[in-house]
């Protein structure tokens, strides 16, 4: 794939942009084929194209992120919206990872290891209809 001149600046800085911002060395051709640390991280990237597909504004929120926390605290009140789009990021991630694998010490936020129905009552939403918009994080 050629470089476009918006990209070309970008790629001299170590990233590549096509709709999603990757670090030229965490690139792979097929991340199912790549070690499960990446995988972990590729998912928590396909939460912003989904966030964006829905209509919030990633980059525009990404440009002025300033102290957005990526950690999270999940309480079975709360639903996905609640949290802000980096912690999004992580939440989607590390549920996709508890789901698929099982209790792997190396997810994002290590203390939910045993709470698979704690996500599950936190997502209930995105479970029900992940193409809902009111998944997406309020105000934040």
């Amino acid at each position: 794939m050629a470089a476009s001149a918006s990209t070309s600046s970008t790629q001299a800085l170590g990233y590549r942009y096509s709709p999603v911002w990757f670090r030229l060395v965490r690139l792979r051709e097929d991340f199912s084929l790549a070690e499960y640390g990446n995988r972990l991280w590729f998912m928590h990237e396909m939460v912003h194209v989904w966030q964006y597909q829905l209509g919030y504004p990633v980059k525009l929120r990404g440009a002025i992120r300033i102290g957005l926390p990526y950690e999270y605290t999940l309480e079975s009140g709360e639903r996905l919206s609640d949290y802000n789009m980096e912690a999004q990021g992580n939440i989607l991630s590390d549920y996709w990872a508890l789901k698929l694998y099982g209790k792997r010490p190396d997810v994002w936020e290590r203390k939910y290891l045993n709470d698979l129905p704690l996500y599950e009552i936190v997502l209930r939403d995105f479970i029900s209809d992940p193409a809902d918009q009111s998944n997406l994080p309020e105000g934040r």
